[in-house]
């Protein structure tokens, strides 16, 4: 840009880059979401192998071995290998977002992501917001994570489920409860009856050995 003043003339540049930063430290925070995420299913599901005939660990995770869970996590493991809507970047590993196999939690390469922001961010944008409706990784979380939380998703139904047996055992409980009760008054009641028989069987025998004993007295 060439700019005069007092008859001297200036010659200015001026440079326009974009800054990738906040883009950067959005996507980071989404990788330790997920990460987060990975952790807590991780404890929740956690299993310690114990010998034969031994007990199982007390540590092991609440929802181990629970349906519900494991459609939650094949669900988001789906999308986030298959949910991308960029014509360039197919995969989260070429834009530096890499997925650990054993643990499913995501390795962020900060340079690799940073270039990638630089070269082409419309294609790092397209990874995760897609067309806004089918395609995208953060578009089909939305999707998906809505379908699971809404009133008649699968959360709701595996608590309405636990819900219902928690009532039923319950029920099982208190019917087992006034069984035990009442058969305990039933043998209080026949413990008293028997008491009060043997005390007057007692005195009838009291009573018996006594006329014997004055018969036998009479009798000599």
């Amino acid at each position: 840009m060439i700019r005069k003043e007092s008859g001297f003339v200036w010659l200015q540049t001026l440079s326009v880059t974009s800054d990738t930063g906040k883009a950067k430290t959005a996507i980071t925070d989404w990788v330790n979401a997920c990460n987060g995420l990975q952790d807590t299913m991780a404890n929740l599901t956690k299993y310690t192998p114990v010998d034969a005939g031994k007990d199982q660990d007390s540590k092991n995770g609440a929802l181990l071995g629970d349906g519900t869970l494991r459609i939650i996590q094949t669900q988001l493991k789906g999308i986030l290998a298959n949910g991308s809507g960029s014509a360039v970047y197919k995969t989260l590993t070429q834009a530096g977002i890499a997925s650990d196999p054993a643990s499913g939690k995501l390795k962020l390469d900060a340079d690799k992501l940073g270039s990638a922001l630089t070269v082409k961010p419309d294609a790092i944008r397209d990874i995760f917001t897609g067309d806004g409706k089918k395609s995208g990784i953060a578009t089909g979380m939305a999707t998906s994570l809505s379908a699971i939380l809404n009133s008649k998703g699968v959360l709701q139904s595996a608590t309405d489920s636990i819900s219902k047996k928690l009532n039923q055992l319950t029920d099982h409980y208190n019917q087992a409860s006034k069984k035990i009760d009442a058969t305990i008054n039933r043998y209080k009641t026949q413990f008293t009856h028997l008491d009060t028989v043997m005390s007057a069987l007692n005195n009838t025998s009291s009573y018996l050995t006594q006329q014997f004993d004055n018969m036998s007295k009479s009798n000599k």
